[in-house]
């Protein structure tokens, strides 16, 4: 157990320290560039992060379920290397066609082969992370994390203090990656020995991406259901509507993140791989465990963004942080945005088991679905309710997704333990709920009184056992990491 909360201290610490020094330096570009300037470098990130996923392809997730078993590690990882390369090289080629079909300005083509150059940098990460995950090796993830996340502010610093452009804010994303590829290479280099980084022969790197490519295709979808509104938010609204819309998103995708990938599927993804061996009850209670947990933490972050989100988002992002947009436009795109988050959280429980049995296969086609949904409500409401509209597709793709992949699980297995976890985080927003109407004129008031209100009902009902004993680690595998 101190194991498994040791390393999920380490992620959880290395993903705050990360992605709250990139969102320092966002919130620093915020108040030095001009709205189009800003907007520019948010569609940089934007792009690159579909990108980045396409140069995955699941192949990160396939290479930690396999390194659980500590069999062969050389040549796995040494396939996942050079399909990265490969990939990484077609991404390439991708964002050159766009780039110049799409008659991108000079600048904003420069902008996104600047940051794309760093999310190559991070996508070598996630091949280290699979073996340092599997290893139950975490602290090395934390510290390059949180070095990336220095470093981006530190950057930003520097950026101002000498009144460089929004060019050098593109540069700073590989400038940052540099040193933690360095310790993650020396950690790995360590872990592993030096035979790994000897090129895998194509056919290895293809039978890699024959297992992943399920599994790669469906997380493109969900990338590109996040990335692909701002394409459409820039060509039907404005840049500065693309910066509204991110500087929100920018708000809801840290918290998503303090699950994904930080315990699904990170520290906790090798038990719960241990877990589907040992058969469906010890996965069951996983699941029931998951849901609680972290529906509670969910409603703990969802309460003050709903009613405070707007003040959160002007100290964040400055007094000019509507970007030319109604403040009613901005406050319900927020929240309908943080409302998504405790759904979020349980479809990444329910992927996270489908990954432990090999299963990638069974969400391709929902995925899909889901995203041609999103896609046909973007280009019917996006310029009659603005970016509302986004987060409302955003929220509807995720809750489709996350149905499918709970009434498929419910189908096969029976019970999920879905509805025993959730049942006490949902009794206890009963407070919340009244809140909404009844104290809506009093924000500061209504939080502290949902909070409250939701922490008594939850503990009174008996919820801090979830906490204090969760489920016992699974011991199916005893061999030692080479």
């Amino acid at each position: 157990m101190a194991g498994r909360r040791a390393n999920s201290a380490y992620m959880l610490l290395g993903q705050i320290v990360g992605k709250a020094g990139l969102f320092a330096s966002l919130m620093i570009y915020s108040r030095i560039f001009t709205d189009g300037e800003f907007g520019e470098l948010l569609f940089a990130v934007a792009i690159s992060l579909i990108l980045f996923f396409l140069s995955d392809m699941g192949a990160s997730l396939i290479t930690t379920r396999r390194l659980v078993i500590p069999l062969k590690t050389d040549e796995y990882l040494s396939s996942a290397l050079t399909l990265r390369t490969m990939l990484t090289a077609l991404s390439v080629v991708v964002l050159s066609v766009v780039a110049w079909t799409a008659g991108y300005s000079d600048t904003q083509t420069k902008l996104l082969f600047l940051v794309f150059s760093g999310f190559v940098l991070d996508g070598y990460f996630e091949t280290f992370y699979a073996l340092f995950r599997a290893r139950d090796r975490m602290v090395f993830e934390g510290m390059a994390r949180s070095l990336q996340g220095l470093l981006a502010v530190v950057l930003a610093l520097m950026i101002k203090e000498r009144g460089l452009g929004h060019l050098w804010a593109g540069a700073s994303y590989p400038i940052r990656s540099v040193l933690p590829f360095i310790l993650c290479l020396a950690a790995s280099i360590r872990m592993a020995g030096w035979r790994y980084l000897r090129p895998a022969g194509v056919s290895n790197a293809m039978v890699l991406l024959r297992n992943s490519l399920p599994l790669g295709l469906m997380g493109f979808i969900l990338v590109a259901a996040q990335r692909f509104d701002n394409t459409l938010v820039k060509a039907v609204l404005s840049d500065s509507a693309v910066a509204a819309w991110q500087q929100c998103y920018r708000m809801f995708e840290p918290m998503v993140l303090l699950v994904a990938p930080t315990l699904l599927p990170g520290a906790l993804f090798a038990d719960l791989c241990r877990a589907e061996t040992a058969g469906w009850p010890r996965v069951r209670e996983r699941i029931k465990w998951m849901t609680e947990v972290f529906t509670v933490m969910a409603f703990l972050i969802v309460i003050p963004f709903f009613f405070l989100g707007t003040d959160i988002l002007r100290v964040v992002w400055g007094g000019d942080y509507l970007r030319n947009l109604s403040y009613m436009e901005v406050r319900n795109s927020l929240r309908v945005l943080m409302l998504g988050l405790p759904v979020t959280y349980v479809f990444h429980i329910f992927l996270a088991v489908i990954l432990a049995q090999g299963r990638q296969k069974r969400v391709l086609l929902p995925a899909a679905v889901s995203f041609v949904i999103q896609v046909t409500g973007l280009y019917l409401f996006l310029e009659r309710y603005g970016i509302v509209a986004a987060a409302l597709m955003q929220l509807i793709f995720i809750s489709a997704l996350t149905l499918w992949l709970g009434y498929k699980a419910f189908r096969i297995h029976g019970s999920t333990g879905f509805a025993a976890g959730v049942a006490r985080p949902l009794l206890a927003t009963v407070p919340f709920i009244l809140s909404m109407t009844l104290l809506e004129e009093s924000p500061v008031i209504a939080t502290g009184v949902s909070l409250a209100g939701f922490l008594c009902v939850w503990l009174l009902t008996g919820g801090g056992k979830a906490v204090i004993h969760p489920p016992a680690l699974c011991a199916i595998y005893s061999q030692k990491s080479e």
